[in-house]
């Protein structure tokens, strides 16, 4: 790997988005929910985030998690950052799920970004709590909205 001394790369991670059918980086979950018969599809025609099954989940993490060790072990890899589509609102069970995200990703920081007003200020204290109990990072992108 050639990058200057003390350089290190931001991951994005994965995220809780409905996908579409065709998006490649998905293929494992979506193989394993097609297969597990949970397929269940959004109005725009996208797997539903919740019709994977659980292992499928766990294959993917694995999996994701193996595709970083190269770069954790060069010392390059900086955060896994997870970003959180407008329409991932706060619930207890989403709070839960992204406090286990460290658990999933052995070694590396984990970071989130929310992007819907349920999390900031809707359920500020609570989601600083839970995340600083797992030692996750909070994002927040500074940005123009219209």
């Amino acid at each position: 790997m050639r990058t200057p001394p003390g350089f290190i790369f931001p991951r994005q991670g994965l995220c809780a988005h409905d996908r579409p059918p065709s998006a490649a980086a998905d293929v494992a979950r979506r193989r394993a929910a097609l297969a597990a018969g949970h397929a269940r599809r959004t109005r725009r025609d996208e797997i539903a985030s919740e019709a994977f099954p659980p292992e499928a989940i766990d294959a993917t993490f694995r999996l994701f998690h193996a595709a970083l060790a190269p770069l954790a072990d060069a010392g390059k890899l900086g955060y896994v950052l997870f970003q959180f589509a407008p329409w991932v609102r706060f619930s207890e069970a989403r709070l839960e799920q992204i406090a286990s995200l460290p658990g999933r990703l052995p070694g590396f920081r984990v970071a989130v970004e929310f992007r819907d007003r349920s999390w900031f200020p809707g359920h500020a204290a609570e989601t600083l709590t839970a995340l600083t109990a797992a030692r996750i990072a909070h994002v927040v992108v500074d940005a123009h909205r219209p």
